[in-house]
């Protein structure tokens, strides 16, 4: 019993002599940790940490808005780098452009250039008028108006076509060769480019067979009822196995004057043409593509003349036949009217004024020595006195024609004999 009791005394003695090591220790813990705590800034360190949070917060709010401007700059810049491309494609064009116009100016400033369109279409408009009146009238008759009439040069309309020849010893022709996308035709472009079509020459046949049909008006759409030319449309089809055709454009105003006169000799009477044909000898452009190669070499002849001075080179084989095409440049019928070759009033009462491209009112020597007639116009001057009116110089309309296109309906039509049957009667009169 005394044992036990004894045992139990020196546990709790152990017991406690422990707890007060440990709180010992704990009190010299504490000191230590209070020692420590005293040298740092407690509060100063809490200050620096939540600043630091706040510019963390600070840095992410400007982060999302630097995201949010970076996708702005980045549409923009797509934005701009299409432009640049754009500027790039619109430079680059004019660029061709330029260079095409100085080509133009050059030969539209040439001395040859300006000489085949001032002094033919002034000879032309004079020996086409004196032609005109001379139509079913007796030569007294003829010699009176001409010697009532002002301003007539009848030593121009008698060496018209001695210097008319004398043009085509120069070779300045101006052709230009491009090859075309038949399947183009189709598209709204070439509709377009129908719409603004004066006048068609349609020609069928092979080889040296070709005939001039039919001259033709065209108004917005091709004419579909034309024979024997396949589709009829402004470029032929089934020229080759590029399927395309070969374009010829021919600007000057004399290889025009040949082509019609030589309508005029060999086919008018023939085939009955419309005779408005000689009341558009002064259109300026004439297109003529060619898809037959033999049958391009005859057109070259029938329509230009003197095709062995033209150098076209041409290698593409085709194989079908040929449209020719005649551009308008200027409304010939105000044109006319304003040369008195046309009873259509378009002043009526009113002295008629040529206006150039920049409104300056032009003579009409100064007109027809513009090197472009696209953007000029007649517009009304001053009243006629009372009592005054325009003489106008033209002939009787005749019955011969059952069909006139709509766009010629002001046109005034005459008959002209054809010089070389004529030519052939009075050989044939004398001879007997």
């Amino acid at each position: 019993m005394n044992e036990q009791q004894d045992r139990t005394e020196k546990m709790a003695q152990q017991q406690q002599q422990q707890a007060a090591a440990f709180q010992a220790q704990f009190e010299a813990l504490r000191a230590k940790l209070q020692a420590s705590l005293g040298s740092f800034k407690v509060e100063e360190l809490l200050n620096d940490y939540n600043c630091v949070i706040n510019t963390e917060n600070g840095l992410s709010e400007w982060v999302e808005e630097l995201e949010v401007e970076k996708k702005e700059l980045e549409y923009i810049n797509g934005k701009l780098a299409d432009r640049i491309k754009q500027l790039d494609d619109e430079l680059e064009k004019s660029v061709a452009e330029a260079h095409h116009l100085r080509k133009e100016r050059e030969y539209f400033a040439s001395n040859e250039y300006k000489q085949s369109l001032g002094d033919v279409f002034s000879l032309a408009i004079a020996k086409e008028w004196v032609d005109g009146i001379s139509v079913n009238m007796k030569e007294e008759v003829v010699q009176t108006i001409l010697a009532d009439t002002p301003n007539v040069d009848l030593a121009a309309t008698a060496t018209f076509m001695a210097k008319y020849e004398a043009l085509f010893d120069n070779r300045y022709f101006y052709v230009d060769k491009q090859s075309i996308d038949v399947e183009s035709t189709y598209d709204n472009d070439a509709r377009d480019q129908v719409s603004e079509l004066g006048m068609k020459v349609l020609v069928y046949g092979k080889q040296d067979e070709a005939k001039v049909v039919k001259v033709v008006v065209v108004a917005v759409e091709q004419n579909t009822d034309e024979p024997n030319v396949e589709g009829n449309r402004v470029i032929g089809v089934g020229v080759n196995e590029n399927n395309t055709g070969v374009q010829y454009s021919v600007s000057t105003l004399h290889v025009l004057i040949l082509l019609l006169e030589r309508l005029n000799d060999q086919y008018i009477k023939k085939k009955k043409m419309e005779v408005a044909i000689q009341r558009r000898i002064w259109d300026l452009e004439m297109k003529i593509i060619f898809l037959d190669n033999t049958l391009r070499t005859r057109s070259i002849n029938m329509s230009l003349g003197h095709s062995d001075e033209i150098d076209i080179p041409d290698t593409e084989p085709v194989d079908h036949v040929a449209e020719a095409i005649v551009l308008s440049k200027f409304d010939i019928h105000l044109l006319l009217y304003a040369v008195d070759l046309s009873a259509s009033w378009r002043h009526e009462g009113h002295i008629p004024l040529l206006r150039d491209l920049e409104e300056k009112v032009v003579t009409m020597a100064e007109f027809l020595r513009l090197p472009n007639f696209r953007g000029c116009k007649i517009t009304a001057g001053d009243p006629l006195s009372d009592g005054a009116a325009r003489v106008t110089h033209t002939t009787p309309p005749t019955a011969r024609l059952d069909y006139i296109p709509p766009e010629t309906g002001a046109m005034e039509v005459a008959e002209q004999p054809c010089q070389k049957v004529l030519a052939e009667k009075e050989k044939k009169r004398r001879k007997a």
